[in-house]
């Protein structure tokens, strides 16, 4: 069998000679399988766009000597300049680590995995012996089990990181290679990317307005729905090592601790297949970073960069603006607007629209705290709550506080929700404050003794109050080739637990949408498949954020008719009958959310709706 190539490679080396000796090692080693033709080198950054545009090549490198930040913009004026390049950046150091030999044997393991093989572009026969079948219109669909492990054996033999989840079929080679943009890696838009690279996706960039991500935040419930997703791209056993499992959850008085209800939480594993667990924000935040770096070939990071004046047709388009540098113009085949509450891409996407869709206030807000274990210990009555596989929720007229144990119950995470009164005056911009421990006691000041000892844990100093803010459902989520995702189209209220776990669907059901795309992807097939995302998604999460604003009224009632029919519901409970007032811990609810699998429900609506096309 004859050489593939010709292919036309650039590299960006500060040392020309020395890229030049080991290319030239590499092409050398892997002449008979690819004819690699080294064309030139660029000595600066400065010097890819001329070169990239007069040679128009196949491939690039980036050499070692290039920050991760560097190398993304190397390959971004690449990708902008020749569409469908193909580009990869060499890890930082490894020539000095390592020395030039593992260069040169790090690239023949790579260079497989960039130009080796291609399910579109394989014989008849050839995909026949690895149990594909071909469809009509040339798709190749997996066959047998065997094609599932076939795959995994030739990323395994190229270098490849990513192994494909079992699927339906395997990508067209140039919807592979759309461009994807996503505004935003908060949840939604880290599980985005991954999830789009595991799918296939080749050209994924991720713009995120913060320096880096130094992830903070307090703790996260993560319930099966989450996790079967999370499961699905490879992160959530890393995640689930520092979690705790939720055995049984509590709603109490808050002015006396006398139990109102009580729910045993072991059923859901059997029930749902996986546990209800919780964990630090941080935690889940980074191993789906760490997932994505998993990708690096695929994905890409720019950080200090907003989005900004966001174009919708023929292509979608922005000007990302740098915090320090010049702003420049960004054009992608796909745009994934996962910026949160605040969202520029919702405020451009309805004005394109003519629609008015304003952040609503619910006059309600929250602390977060965090207590360590050596906090709590020389109280032998918080030291219990912290060893319990248990959440707690204390209510009172409102006002309530949910609590439990996160990282390997080291660290008690308390949230509240009360009255707004901080940000009563504030701008509408702003969402949190530095607030007064004093305020925060009196908050609660009629509480029970031990919430009074808890709180007061808190050093001065120390107290952040968030402001809870909605806005009104959207008409669409979706224009053109542009996408909303998680608090961008659908902020929810905490008392439902499913903010995060909702964003994280979002992600999933895009995966499975978008790597249905047909062979020469037009915007309108984009759209169609981005409408189906929006069919799959936009009821469902809509639903939930109306039921989770149900259950934070009927946890805050004050006395009265409405109050009396609520404790009446918790005595019923405590019997073994009805329904929990508190909507997250009703076995029915739980039912409507953790048993319902949207990446399940997206494939089916893809043979169906797009036909696999």
């Amino acid at each position: 069998m004859s050489p593939k190539g010709p292919y036309k490679l650039v590299t960006v080396n500060t040392a020309p000679e020395r890229a030049k000796r080991l290319i030239g090692r590499v092409v050398e080693a892997l002449k008979d399988q690819y004819t690699i033709q080294h064309m030139a080198n660029c000595e600066t950054i400065d010097a890819v766009e001329p070169t990239v545009k007069e040679i128009k090549p196949d491939v690039l490198f980036c050499a070692s000597m290039w920050t991760p930040e560097e190398s993304a913009r190397i390959q971004q004026i690449a990708k902008d300049n020749v569409p469908g390049i193909k580009t990869h950046a060499i890890p930082q150091g490894l020539q000095v680590e390592k020395g030039p030999d593992a260069v040169v044997e790090y690239l023949k393991e790579q260079i497989p995995g960039l130009l080796g093989f291609d399910g579109c572009h394989i014989t008849k026969t050839a995909a026949e012996d690895l149990g594909f079948k071909r469809r009509s219109d040339g798709f190749l669909l997996l066959q047998t089990y065997k094609a599932v492990e076939n795959v995994r054996l030739i990323n395994k033999r190229t270098g490849a990181s990513r192994q494909h989840p079992p699927s339906t079929a395997i990508m067209h080679a140039d919807a592979q290679c759309l461009k994807i943009c996503i505004l935003g890696a908060g949840m939604g838009g880290l599980t985005c990317a991954l999830g789009l690279a595991r799918a296939g996706f080749k050209d994924i960039t991720v713009f995120e307005m913060a320096s880096n991500l130094g992830f903070v935040g307090a703790g996260i419930q993560m319930a099966p729905n989450m996790a079967r997703i999370l499961d699905r791209l490879g992160v959530w056993d890393d995640i689930f090592k520092e979690a705790v499992v939720l055995n049984e959850t509590d709603i109490r008085q808050g002015a006396t601790d006398a139990e109102l209800g009580h729910v045993d939480l072991k059923y859901i594993k059997e029930t749902y297949g996986y546990p209800h667990t919780v964990g630090h924000r941080a935690t889940l935040a980074g191993e789906l970073y760490n997932g994505c770096k998993r990708e690096s070939d695929t994905i890409k990071f720019i950080f200090a960069t907003t989005g900004e004046n966001l174009k919708f047709e023929p292509k979608p388009s922005f000007t990302a603006v740098p915090r320090s540098g010049e702003p420049y113009q960004v054009e992608c085949d796909i745009l994934l607007g996962a910026d949160g509450v605040k969202s520029n891409t919702r405020v451009a996407m309805l004005r394109e629209l003519n629609v008015e869709a304003d952040v609503n206030d619910t006059n309600q807000a929250a602390y977060r705290i965090m207590l360590t274990r050596e906090q709590m210990a020389s109280d032998p009555e918080l030291l219990a709550l912290i060893d319990a596989d248990k959440v707690i929720r204390w209510i009172g007229e409102k006002r309530h506080i949910i609590a439990y144990p996160v990282s390997r119950k080291q660290i008690y995470n308390i949230s509240t929700t009360q009255p707004d009164v901080n940000f009563a005056a504030a701008p509408s911009a702003t969402y949190t404050t530095k607030a007064s421990k004093k305020a925060m006691l009196e908050v609660f000041g009629d509480f029970c003794p031990m919430i009074h000892r808890m709180l007061d844990l808190v050093p001065e100093g120390e107290v952040c109050e968030w402001k809870l803010r909605v806005h009104a459902s959207l008409p669409t989520w979706v224009h053109g080739s542009v996408a909303l995702v998680g608090d961008a189209c659908h902020p929810t209220l905490p008392h439902m637990a499913q903010g995060a776990a909702q964003a994280i669907e979002d992600a999933g059901v895009l995966s499975v949408v978008l790597a249905a795309l047909p062979s020469g992807a037009t915007p309108a097939d984009i759209n169609k498949a981005l409408k189906l995302y929006e069919t799959v998604r936009k009821e469902r999460a809509e639903a939930l954020v109306e039921l989770a604003a149900a259950s934070g009224r009927a946890m805050h009632l004050g006395e009265g008719k409405a109050k009396e029919e609520r404790d009446r519901q918790f005595a019923a409970l405590k019997a073994g009958k009805g329904p929990v007032p508190d909507k997250w811990a009703d076995a029915d609810v739980q039912k409507m959310v953790y048993g319902v699998d949207c990446m399940k429900i997206a494939e089916e609506m893809v043979k169906s709706e797009l036909n696999g096309a």
